[in-house]
């Protein structure tokens, strides 16, 4: 599918369980999609770096990118957020 906004063109690609695969930027970047067999996205590939993700579940539990990584809490039984945990770099 493309898609033009202001003239400038954005393509996206589904694959057959209609999941985003890839989307390529009016300059030219592109992002490709990853997923397991439940359908939840597990990585993010774009301009040389990867961003994996991390479920419990159907909730996002976590992600990775650039050696950092975020996690996630949610509400016992629930999709509703109550925290999100960066890590602070240590000191040497």
């Amino acid at each position: 599918m493309e898609k033009r906004v202001n003239g400038s063109l954005t393509q996206l690609e589904w694959d057959g369980y209609n999941r985003l695969v890839s989307l390529t930027a009016p300059g030219g970047d592109r992002t490709e999609y990853r997923y397991d067999p439940l359908g939840r996205r597990i990585a993010k590939l774009s301009q040389g770096k990867t961003t994996l993700y991390g479920w419990d579940g159907d909730v996002l539990a976590f992600e990775t990118h650039d050696d950092a990584a975020v996690h996630y809490l949610f509400e016992p039984g629930s999709f509703i957020p109550l925290a999100r945990c960066t890590p602070t770099p240590s000191r040497a």
